[in-house]
């Protein structure tokens, strides 16, 4: 049956008493998930949120090598975006040392941080705890700080907040001084590997010369030679001059016993003297052949002494060769450092950037919103379904 209007001049009739209680609930509910958050927040954030100061430090790491170019000392462009450049590693060390535990340490001489974030300025809801721990102090400073790394330009980007425009200049260049100290160790570290690897190689070429010199001289103590090239030549020598005074003799020989009888006292003399040159060139190539303290020949014992000469020669090579490489080493590191450049330095901040009172109610209105929209939701979705 339809509902008819009433009459002109008449009242409509009282709504019913579960629709005026539905609309009391709706009216309590915003009141409780939307008024009082929002009151809340407008009070804290109005009345008593400190103010909050930021400041800004913008630096690059740049590689200088002295008569090279290296794009990766221009602190963008290819250097940048490349892993395996010495300014990205080293922008990714410092971007980690800032939120470590370790930056804490380096700069309390410098600045007293519990202090700073303790300031009677401060609200109870973000003012440190003096009593805190190392650990929460590390998890309230990475809240109180950001760093970003641009890949494309190799520009870090570091930011603090602080209770005072003081403090926040003064922890944002006790920041920058450490980090600055970090990237200086990381580079004279670097020199400092190059050149004691470079040593390292030159110590053991000098070694493997100093063997080879040692092994020849034991070779010469204990074969009591000098030169055992030079002996065997000598010999060699000494053959072919025996052996050509006795082809002379035997000529000689050979004449006389045309003139003279076999048994003449000078046909009898020459003979002797072949004779006794001909012992002479037999001893000497019993010699040659004879044992010597490790029963080698004189062959064997130059054979032995060219091996030792010519691994002489090798490390002596060597050896120069690590002495250039070590110089080299030296003069690179001279000349190729990195170093940290701050092109924006921290400032005194002449006005409060945070918190943002009034966006920051926006946003607790609008989540609040959210909040009795979806529990409205549900209660429709729940009363349907009943």
């Amino acid at each position: 049956k339809d509902v008819m209007a009433p009459p002109r001049g008449q009242h409509a009739p009282p709504l019913p008493k579960r629709r005026r209680r539905r609309t009391f609930g709706m009216w309590l509910s915003m009141f409780f998930f939307i008024t009082v958050p929002t009151a809340i927040a407008a009070v804290y954030y109005l009345a008593y949120a400190a103010d909050q100061y930021v400041t800004t430090a913008q630096f690059t790491i740049r590689t200088q090598t002295m008569g090279k170019f290296n794009p990766d000392s221009l602190g963008g462009g290819l250097g940048a975006i490349n892993p395996a450049s010495p300014a990205f590693a080293d922008s990714q060390i410092v971007r980690s040392y800032i939120h470590s535990d370790q930056l804490l340490k380096d700069i309390r001489e410098d600045v007293d941080l519990h202090a700073v974030y303790s300031h009677p300025s401060a609200d109870w809801w973000t003012a440190l705890d003096p009593a805190v721990s190392d650990e929460g102090l590390l998890d309230y400073w990475k809240k109180s700080s950001t760093v970003h790394y641009e890949l494309l330009t190799g520009i870090t980007t570091f930011t603090v907040r602080a209770f005072s425009p003081e403090d926040a200049e003064k922890v944002g260049n006790a920041v920058l001084k450490a980090s600055e100290a970090l990237v200086n160790t990381l580079s004279e570290r670097a020199r400092g590997d190059v050149v004691k690897l470079a040593q390292e190689e030159a110590d053991r070429a000098r070694l493997r010369l100093d063997k080879a010199i040692s092994e020849i001289e034991a070779f010469q103590d204990r074969e009591r030679l000098i030169d055992s090239t030079a002996e065997g030549t000598k010999q060699q020598e000494l053959q072919g001059k025996l052996e050509g005074e006795i082809s002379v003799l035997q000529a000689e020989l050979a004449a006389l016993q045309e003139q003279l009888s076999d048994n003449a006292p000078s046909v009898r003399l020459l003979r002797g003297r072949i004779a006794s040159l001909k012992a002479e060139l037999e001893s000497l190539k019993t010699k040659e052949f004879s044992s010597t303290s490790e029963g080698k020949s004189i062959s064997g014992l130059i054979g032995d002494s060219t091996k030792l000469k010519l691994e002489q020669e090798i490390a002596a090579k060597l050896y120069t060769q690590s002495l250039a490489t070590l110089e080299g080493a030296r003069q690179e590191a001279a000349v190729q450092s990195r170093y940290l450049v701050a092109f924006v330095k921290p400032k005194l901040p002449d006005a409060s950037l945070y918190p943002q009172r009034f966006y920051a109610i926006a946003i607790v209105f609008v989540v609040a919103c959210m909040v009795w929209l979806f529990t409205m939701l549900i209660g429709a979705v729940i009363r349907e379904h009943a």
